[in-house]
């Protein structure tokens, strides 16, 4: 089994972290910490094949896919977050994303904070994702959501609401303004993902017309 160098996971996180080459099957001279790999859970052979290496289940990963219809949208109730927002989101996601596939043993909850940050941050910026709307209650940000746009569809990056505004209807909200934000740029189609682990963000896509577009795993196999 060959490994190749996953090169932004590596610098963010400090050590050696590689994915799985399956296009070869000589071993590379890299020699790595830590293999994350994402596999179809369709894909049995590759998943046996991780089995009798060693690798551990990690996290289940489930995607949607919806197409949208204007009639079905209110007006856009968020607003645009750019750089000179970057003041109010510092800190914003700390303990928010305990679903995640970075997570205890391979990732303390440090590590997965300071990389959602980041890419909250990075969105606000336009880089990675294009755009990061915010809902605000009495102008302090209660949700918020990510978007890139591809060329035949877009995709949500992060969505989140804190804490204290759940169970608000903020997240149906905040999907209605990624649609319209989708439509603005042309588009009809959005997709998204997210931890089967993570009921509360299944049931909101199910329940405001997303299907389901495909299912894989994360398997880590930790060598040093």
């Amino acid at each position: 089994m060959n490994y190749q160098e996953r090169e932004f996971d590596s610098q963010f996180f400090r050590r050696r972290i590689a994915g799985v080459d399956w296009s070869v099957d000589s071993k590379a001279d890299y020699s790595p910490q830590l293999v994350t790999v994402k596999v179809s859970s369709s894909e049995m052979r590759k998943i046996e094949m991780l089995n009798t290496q060693g690798f551990q289940f990690c996290e289940g990963e489930i995607s949607y896919c919806k197409i949208i219809e204007s009639q079905n949208l209110v007006d856009n109730q968020c607003n645009l977050l750019d750089a000179s927002s970057l003041h109010e989101v510092m800190g914003l996601l700390d303990g928010m994303y305990t679903n995640s596939r970075f997570k205890k043993p391979w990732f303390d909850d440090q590590e997965r904070d300071r990389f959602y940050q980041e890419w909250l941050k990075k969105a606000l910026f336009g880089e990675y994702d294009d755009i990061c709307l915010a809902y605000r209650i009495n102008n302090e940000i209660a949700g918020f959501v990510t978007i890139k746009f591809n060329q035949a569809c877009a995709t949500i990056g992060l969505i989140g609401v804190l804490p204290r505004f759940q169970s608000k209807g903020i997240g149906r909200i905040l999907l209605e303004s990624a649609e319209i934000a989708v439509m603005q740029q042309g588009l009809n189609k959005i997709s998204v993902a997210t931890q089967l682990s993570n009921l509360r963000a299944m049931n909101l896509y199910a329940k405001h017309g997303y299907q389901v577009s495909g299912t894989a795993y994360w398997f880590y196999l930790e060598l040093e």
